[in-house]
């Protein structure tokens, strides 16, 4: 009775154009019950996720800490000048967001502000130096669909990152038809150019509108028409080098705290390992458990892709896309796969 009725199911029309394979075991008796296509290769999407979790939770454990930290490089004088740079070192935390402080995109790095002030310093000479080097710099996987790279679920990874490596933009509705539509950023930074001929529409049928980022830049264009009646929509658009991001958002929030930065933002380069001491002043830290619950509950991308390369760093000290599918395929293979049953990218 139950393959007649799959069979029919089948026959749908629906199904036409649909790669369809089903496995149905019985849990009392361990046997096959039914099979259509049952050992084809199939594109699992998010259903992907649940095998990066189990890998982290059996080789990290839910304790796992990433670390973050704010370190002084150089000398503070008594009239509280650092002569010399900060150095922000990323661990791949996903986590540097408003996520688990009430929405506030900049609590974290507020917190970092009050932190250097709280270290007797009052102006930096030198830089805002981005270490991100515990993971590679290859930020999008080139199999991405190249037109949807500014989506949020095309964020791109980083060893130091930031708001989900988005910028928040939400179009807020008005009364006057014609006018350039009103924008809420955030976070509010200059590392964003923002070019929005987005104008308001008195009819509803021509609702519609585009944001999208100039690949290889930091450039968003708005483009389109927005109905007066509408809701305010929130959208998130990706952003260009993620580490410069957050540490361009830290100088911004320094000087806003009152702590002018007269250096530039920059990466961290070879030069900067040699000979330098570091005298940490604060560590946020998140943990394994956090992490998974976002990217299960969410199906967040750029978590998965996060905790991809943490597999990669820690099991193999490398951080890398392939070093992290190694580390899946070992844990695939100890619960009992052969290599020849399954392919991951």
């Amino acid at each position: 009775d139950l393959k007649n009725r799959l069979q029919i199911f089948f026959l749908n029309p629906s199904l036409k154009n649909v790669s369809c394979g089903i496995s149905i075991m019985s849990v009392n008796k361990n046997s096959s019950l039914f099979n259509h296509r049952n050992n084809d290769l199939f594109r699992i999407a998010s259903n992907m996720k649940l095998l990066t979790a189990s890998a982290a939770l059996e080789y990290l454990g839910p304790d796992f800490e990433y670390k973050t930290s704010i370190g002084a490089r150089g000398r503070i004088t008594t009239a509280g000048e650092l002569r010399g740079d900060i150095v922000m070192k990323g661990s791949g935390d996903p986590n540097i967001s408003g996520r688990f402080y009430h929405g506030n995109i900049l609590a974290i790095p507020e917190a970092w502000a009050h932190a250097v002030r709280g270290e007797g310093i009052q102006s930096i000479t030198g830089d805002i130096i981005a270490d991100d080097s515990i993971f590679d710099r290859i930020y999008t996987n080139p199999n991405w669909p190249k037109n949807q790279l500014s989506e949020w679920y095309c964020a791109p990874t980083c060893g130091l990152s930031f708001n989900d490596n988005c910028v928040d933009i939400t179009l807020i509705p008005d009364k006057k038809p014609g006018d350039i539509v009103r924008l809420l950023v955030e976070p509010r930074t200059s590392y964003f150019t923002i070019n929005n001929s987005c104008v308001y529409t008195s009819k509803k049928q021509e609702h519609l509108y585009s944001i999208r980022r100039k690949p290889e830049t930091n450039e968003i264009l708005i483009k389109g028409k927005f109905w007066i009646n509408s809701a305010p929509e929130k959208n998130w658009v990706s952003v260009h080098n993620p580490a410069l991001y957050l540490a361009t958002v830290f100088k911004e929030t320094l000087e806003k705290n009152g702590i002018p930065v007269y250096g530039s933002v920059r990466l961290i380069d070879e030069g900067d390992f040699v000979g330098s001491e570091e005298k940490v002043i604060t560590q946020t830290t998140s943990t394994m458990e956090q992490t998974i619950l976002v990217m299960n509950k969410q199906s967040q991308n750029f978590y998965a892709e996060q905790i991809m390369k943490t597999l990669g760093v820690q099991m193999t000290g490398r951080g890398t896309l392939e070093a992290g599918i190694a580390v899946v395929k070992d844990f695939m293979s100890e619960i009992g796969f052969q290599p020849e049953e399954y392919h991951i990218d």
